[in-house]
């Protein structure tokens, strides 16, 4: 998925929940205001950085992709 695709999701109303739950989910990030997450010792983490995170992951990515697709379905 690109980052572009990655940032949307994150960003419509529709899907921003879903998305931003499963960041939390898959990377142990908290979520602050617009789009960007911090770790569990308060850390900020960029958003390209959790993005490139999430595709190191073949699991993740796969589970990323898949909610994706059901939304544009």
């Amino acid at each position: 998925m690109t980052f572009s695709t990655f940032k949307q999701l994150l960003s419509q109303p529709g899907t921003s929940a879903e998305f931003i739950g499963l960041v939390e989910h898959l990377l142990n990030l908290r979520p602050e205001a617009d789009l960007r997450f911090v770790d569990a010792a308060g850390h900020a983490v960029e958003l390209e950085e959790v993005h490139y995170r999430i595709q190191g992951q073949a699991a993740w990515q796969a589970t990323l992709y898949n909610r994706a697709m059901n939304h544009i379905r």
